[in-house]
């Protein structure tokens, strides 16, 4: 079973154009009803190990890409294997800046929803309307609160510098960027230094959302990490 995490503003629903094109089963998480609950990064990452099995993987990207990565430091035992698509390991230095900017998102989600997605959708990260991608869906004005919460809760500012502990990770570990988002793509690098048994690819004529933006690329690339994992 793959657990598979999504990124921030977005839905559960988006690993859907996947279910049927992997060769595993998989569980699409919904995130927010763990930011409803305003756990820690930390916090959530245990439940997400808590209610794992022995021997699942992990699937997570951007913002699901941190909380896997919480997971699997607190319970490197229990994980298979683990893909990591377009995340960040923390912030070393401007942690208050981060902060005070995920608290003004926060407040502008849960304030006016319509111009938070306008801006949102209009970041250079982002780079692109998210109704053109394949099988990307956005959060729904229902998810409003659990949003705003999330931005609140689990900002990088918040979030501790995970490249010490990546160590802690034994399982393989595939983790992927967008060609095109470098910024993504030296993290992925400096990540990948402190990992045993991870290797770094990027997709092509893509961006942070290259799962979605180039969604046979990355099957391919799954299919081949998973083909080489043991029974």
């Amino acid at each position: 079973m793959i657990h598979c995490l999504h990124g921030n503003v977005s839905s559960q629903r988006s690993w859907d154009v996947f279910r049927d094109r992997l060769v595993e089963p998989i569980n699409p998480i919904d995130l927010w009803t763990l930011a409803e609950k305003e756990l820690t990064l930390t916090q959530a990452g245990i439940q997400i190990a808590q209610e794992a099995q022995q021997g699942d993987l992990l699937l997570g990207y951007s913002l699901g890409g941190r909380l896997a990565l919480h997971a699997l430091i607190a319970n490197p035992d229990i994980w298979k294997a683990a893909i990591i698509v377009s995340a960040h390991p923390g912030l070393q230095t401007q942690k208050k800046a981060r902060l005070e900017s995920d608290l003004n998102w926060s407040a502008l989600a849960e304030r006016n929803w319509s111009e938070f997605l306008a801006q949102w959708n209009s970041l250079e990260i982002l780079n692109n309307n998210p109704s053109t991608i394949e099988g990307f869906i956005q959060a729904s004005k229902s998810d409003q609160k659990q949003i705003s919460l999330a931005f609140r809760h689990w900002s990088l500012g918040r979030q501790m510098d995970l490249r010490p502990l990546l160590p802690k990770i034994k399982c393989p570990i595939l983790w992927l960027t967008g060609e095109d988002d470098s910024t993504y793509c030296q993290l992925a690098q400096e990540a990948v230094s402190q990992l045993s048994r991870a290797t770094h690819h990027t997709i092509k004529k893509a961006g942070h959302r290259a799962p979605w933006q180039q969604p046979q690329s990355f099957l391919n690339k799954v299919d081949d990490f998973l083909s080489t994992l043991p029974d």
